[in-house]
């Protein structure tokens, strides 16, 4: 079994853990809104369109709202798990060159994203996904607001004894 209170200590990886999980995210969000379409045009078509297709069509484009929150969360739980990692101020350049390769990382999801969102199976699905696709489009602009607050919560903080 599983015990989350055994490791209470943050992990440097969880930046990489974060931009996974929003790029798996929004392609799933992405098909899920994509196949759904298709099923409630084709009702549509039959003339056997109803109120409850409509309303699961409306709870999959509040998820695009639901992936800010979910942003969000990822930057307080990346700045709390900084905060919980013990580092010396020394392994600064180290820091910085395994977050330019988040950075890297980061944009090579973003572009494949957009090419994915804006492909022809995925266009119409893509653009009704505005949050989630400004988001992921400009990823590399969000992991730098990551990245500042990952910088001032892990090196900022004050040496307690």
């Amino acid at each position: 079994m599983f015990n989350i209170t055994m490791h209470n200590k943050g992990f440097f990886g969880d930046i990489f853990t974060i931009i996974i999980f929003l790029f798996v995210i929004s392609i799933v969000l992405l098909i899920t809104l994509t196949a759904f379409t298709g099923v409630k045009s084709g009702f549509d078509d039959a003339g056997i369109g109803s109120a409850g297709m409509d309303s699961v069509y409306n709870a999959l484009l509040m998820f695009d709202k639901l992936f800010l929150l979910i942003v969000a969360g990822g930057f307080i739980g990346l700045v709390v798990s900084a905060f919980m990692i013990d580092t010396h101020p020394i392994y600064f350049v180290v820091t910085l060159f395994i977050l330019s390769v988040v950075f890297i990382v980061a944009q090579s999801f973003s572009d494949s994203y957009v090419a994915i969102a804006s492909g022809d199976g995925f266009s119409v699905a893509g653009n009704q996904l505005y949050y989630t696709g400004l988001i992921m489009s400009n990823l590399s602009k969000v992991v730098m607001i990551y990245l500042a607050g990952f910088f001032i919560a892990l090196y900022g903080k004050m040496k307690m004894n």
